[in-house]
Formats: structure tokens, C-alpha cells, sequence
């Protein structure tokens, strides 16, 4: 499968989860955000790729732009702009070079849909796809961002396993330290959706805390408490 069917497979489990739920319900994983508000600014997130409003990508602005220029539309409208809109990114989803994107789309787009996949099954209870493709990319991209903020950090390195999948050095040399989870509970580690107690109950070996407590790259931040669901 090429990013475009991993992505259209999680755009067609969220509509079937989100088409009869209560567009007013809270999603603790997006603190102030309603169920309305996540589907508003995944049918914006397609749309601005489309239209190539990139400037400001994921800054606050950008994506409350999104939010607030659909606050008033139905929720079954909301996911049927964004089938619209998914459909016609597709092509660059699946080869964003000859589309003329960067070659990070896909694995960005994918991941950022992933997340919200899983936090609106938290709001609504509803667990499932925690080992699909999606979930793999988002880790993969998660993964990336670690090494980059890790190095910055000037860290030693880290080895982290996701159980039954893989694993990857984050640095390079001997590790200082391991980590092992499953790549739901990684993915969900590395996009802001554990506390810092939560992460540092992962199965870690070697000294956890220098990792643990610069763990969120921005612009993540560490929950107020344990989200519902996951």
C-alpha cells in the first residue's frame, strides 16, 4: 500500500466512526477541541494542501483557521468536503515528487491523521487500527523528529523497539538506554498523548530519565492527566 491507500483507509474508518457521534464531544486529547472541531480541521488539513496554503503549517493560526472557518457546517458536510478533497491529493499522496511536493508529505499528512484517528476513538470509546499501516508511518515519522531533537539535545543515544515490528537507534553508538513498547503506545508516547509518568512507566532499560524528561519535541506538550481511552 502507497500513503494515499494508507491514508484513505483511515479517512474511511474516521467517517464511519465520527458519521453518528455527537459533533459536540469533547476530545481530551485536543484540549478545547470537540469531536466537530478534530473532523473541521481534518477537512481543512486536506484542503490547504490542495490549495497549497502551507504558510504557517501546524502553527496555532493556521490550524484554528481551519476550525473557526467551519464552525457552523454539519458534520456530514465536513466529511464529505474532505472525501472531496482527499480524493483529489491523492495522486500527490501517493508520488508528491512528480506532484511538484516536498517527499515528506505523505508521511506527515498520514501521521497527523493517525493521531486524530486515535484520539477521537479515546473521546468516543471506541479502540481498534491500533497496528495499521497508519499507526507504522505515524511511529516512523515520530521516530525522525526524535532524532533530529534528540541531536539537538546533544543525548546519547537510544534504541527503542516497537514490539513485533521493529526497532531503530535513535543517535548513533552504543545506546545509553532502551525502550520497548508497542508502536501504538510509541506513536502515542512521541505525539504528546501519555504523561510524563506514563512514559516513564514504558519498559526502559539503562537510565530513562535524561530521555524522559526532553522526551515531546515541540510542539508537543505533556498531558494534564492520562487521556480516555488512549
Amino acid at each position: 500500500m502507497n500513503a494515499a491507500d494508507i491514508y484513505q483507509d483511515s479517512r474511511r474508518r474516521v467517517t464511519a466512526l465520527v458519521r453518528d457521534a455527537d459533533p459536540g464531544s469533547p476530545v481530551a486529547a485536543c484540549p478545547g477541541w470537540t469531536l466537530h472541531d478534530v473532523v473541521a480541521h481534518l477537512a481543512g488539513l486536506a484542503a490547504d494542501w490542495r490549495r497549497g496554503n502551507l504558510a504557517g503549517y501546524a502553527t496555532e493560526p493556521w490550524t484554528a483557521a481551519q476550525v473557526e472557518s467551519r464552525r457552523d457546517a454539519a458534520l456530514d458536510d465536513m466529511l464529505d468536503e474532505w472525501e472531496g478533497h482527499a480524493n483529489a491529493i491523492a495522486p500527490a499522496l501517493a508520488a508528491p515528487g512528480a506532484a511538484g511536493l516536498p517527499a515528506y508529505m505523505p508521511m506527515i499528512v498520514v501521521t497527523d491523521l493517525a493521531a486524530h484517528e486515535h484520539d477521537l476513538r479515546g473521546a468516543l470509546g471506541q479502540p481498534g487500527a491500533r497496528d495499521s499501516a497508519a499507526v507504522h508511518i505515524g511511529l516512523r515519522s515520530q521516530i525522525g523528529g526524535l532524532r533530529q531533537h534528540f541531536g539537538a539535545l546533544g543525548l546519547p543515544p537510544l534504541r527503542v523497539e516497537a514490539v513485533g515490528l521493529r526497532d531503530w537507534m535513535v543517535g548513533q553508538g552504543d545506546p545509553a538506554a532502551a525502550l520497548r513498547a508497542t508502536a501504538f503506545d510509541l506513536l502515542r508516547a512521541t505525539g504528546g498523548r501519555r504523561t510524563m509518568d506514563e512514559v516513564r512507566a514504558l519498559d526502559w532499560t539503562g537510565e530513562a530519565e535524561p530521555f524522559v524528561a526532553n522526551f515531546l519535541q515541540p510542539p508537543f506538550g505533556w498531558p494534564d492527566r492520562p487521556l480516555p481511552g488512549g
